[in-house]
């Protein structure tokens, strides 16, 4: 799909939305005359902007966000960062929702929600993304639910990865403005669903609960040409313990997994001959430095997410919450030329703590942030000249949410 005509879904969708949301009060209203009981239906909408501070958008090593702040020549020609206009930003999240409410099994409540989300990147315009999502909930009893869920992203811009290099001055071996860069662009999309069921209830003599929170899905990533290589999809697991640990305090204790597959396939990579005692350019040493090769490469990986989340309810408005996750993935390729991939694990650690206060009846404001770190070991790239890097992440954001 191309941009103008992810601009153009874009404009139509929100469009739409805003239609339903502007609707929304009659409807409500005519609803709340409507008698209780099976064919009663209630509806009710969200709109919120979310303004976030955002250090290092791409995930970029600190020498490289140094180069993406001044680029080489040869940076420049090879197309390495173009659309990468800035190492920081400033995003604005527009989003709206509606909920239809009405009784489903047994006369439980069910609800329908559709969302819209629109990312609007102030200094890296390309990476701009529309995102959709559906959400099917039945109550079933005793603090019991179940979901079903779908979401979908159109176009999305990681960043420029390598695609070819042309030796053009024929010394073989490959300069910064012999490389040729283009779009890593891709669309996503995933399907789950879980099941929640408590297990102990809260009462006054006793403020203590339990629930547990099962679930799985499907994830899909498809790429533009000619990254096809990238390609992930693969099955989704979860589970989280929910503890009610007074009249005022949760805790939330989660694992996910994901097994996550890709195509083999071949793809260009710059290598050094002396990190692999290899002639890669066959001219009868294994001295040379960025040699193009074209080798077989595997992005298939498993990944592993730990979670813990404390929630408190500071009064009758206001609620904070702090989390901490910690990722573990592990790469499956057993290439030897794939640089990237080949025995690569990831350690990645993300705190994060929200507050959200009830400004009003229908208003609400919302303060937070976020600060990510990253370490990678990669085996099969002894110079540490994989596309990836060490990195760290930190975001803060401030939003509004009016309900009605």
């Amino acid at each position: 799909m191309t941009r103008s005509r992810v601009s153009g879904w874009t404009i139509a969708i929100l469009s739409t939305l805003a239609i339903a949301i502007l609707a929304a009060p009659s409807s409500a209203q005519t609803e709340a005359s409507a008698p209780s009981g099976h064919g009663g239906w209630k509806i009710s909408a969200t709109i919120g902007a979310t303004g976030t501070y955002d250090d290092n958008p791409f995930l970029l090593s600190p020498t490289k966000k140094s180069e993406l702040e001044a680029p080489s020549a040869g940076q420049v020609t090879s197309g390495k960062y173009v659309n990468m206009t800035s190492a920081t930003d400033l995003v604005t999240l527009l989003s709206g929702s509606l909920e239809f409410k009405g009784r489903g099994i047994s006369g439980q409540t069910v609800r329908v929600i559709p969302r819209a989300d629109y990312e609007l990147y102030g200094q890296n315009s390309e990476r701009s993304n529309l995102g959709l999502r559906l959400d099917l909930e039945q109550d079933l009893g005793h603090g019991g639910r179940i979901r079903a869920q779908g979401s979908y992203a159109p176009s999305y811009f990681a960043k420029n990865y390598l695609a070819d290099a042309v030796d053009g001055n024929a010394d073989l071996v490959i300069s910064s403005d012999e490389r040729v860069y283009r779009p890593g662009q891709y669309r996503e999309a995933e399907l789950g669903g879980d099941l929640r069921f408590r297990l102990v209830k809260a009462a006054k003599h006793h403020p203590f609960g339990a629930a547990i929170q099962v679930g799985g899905g499907y994830y899909d990533r498809a790429y533009d040409s000619p990254f096809a290589t990238r390609d992930l999809n693969g099955p989704l697991l979860d589970a989280t313990l929910l503890l009610d640990l007074g009249r005022s305090v949760r805790l939330d204790l989660s694992y996910d997994f994901a097994s996550l597959g890709a195509t083999p396939g071949d793809m260009v990579e710059l290598l050094d001959e002396p990190d692999f005692s290899q002639d890669f350019n066959n001219n009868g040493n294994t001295t040379d430095l960025n040699v193009r090769v074209v080798a077989p490469v595997d992005y298939s990986r498993k990944e592993h997410n730990l979670g813990a989340a404390l929630r408190f309810a500071l009064g009758r408005r206001s609620d904070l919450k702090l989390d901490f996750v910690h990722r573990w993935r592990h790469f499956s390729s057993t290439e030897p030329l794939d640089v990237s991939n080949r025995d690569r694990e990831d350690w990645r650690n993300q705190l994060g703590g929200e507050l959200d206060h009830g400004l009003g009846r229908h208003l609400d404001l919302r303060l937070g942030g976020s600060w990510t770190r990253q370490k990678l070991n990669r085996a099969g790239d002894p110079g540490a000249q994989g596309e990836v890097n060490d990195y760290t992440h930190a975001q803060a954001l401030l939003g509004l949410t009016y309900g009605f």
